[in-house]
């Protein structure tokens, strides 16, 4: 049988489920701070707003497990012209 070999400072790749689709700056946002996810129509926008609140939803509820204080961020639905988005504001 071969021998188990213990090896230290090895990196650790998360490897929990398929990349993220919106890779939104949640953490480098401070309160006050808006950000804008563009679609490119309506109907896009109808179908990815709720995929868009629950990456906001699971990022509030993991921000801080010391303190368990959550992240809140307001949404509003942006539409100009033929230009749709989701506009994000973090609240505190």
């Amino acid at each position: 049988m071969n021998e188990i070999k213990i090896m230290k400072n090895v990196p650790y790749r998360d490897t929990r489920g398929r990349p993220g689709k919106y890779s939104l700056p949640l953490n480098s946002m401070e309160r006050g701070d808006y950000i804008e996810v563009p679609f490119n129509s309506k109907k896009e926008l109808n179908n990815e707003k709720a995929k868009v609140r629950q990456i906001l939803y699971r990022f509030s509820i993991n921000s801080n497990s010391i303190t368990s204080a959550r992240v809140k961020f307001k949404t509003v639905l942006l539409q100009e012209d033929n230009s749709y988005g989701l506009g994000i504001w973090r609240i505190n």
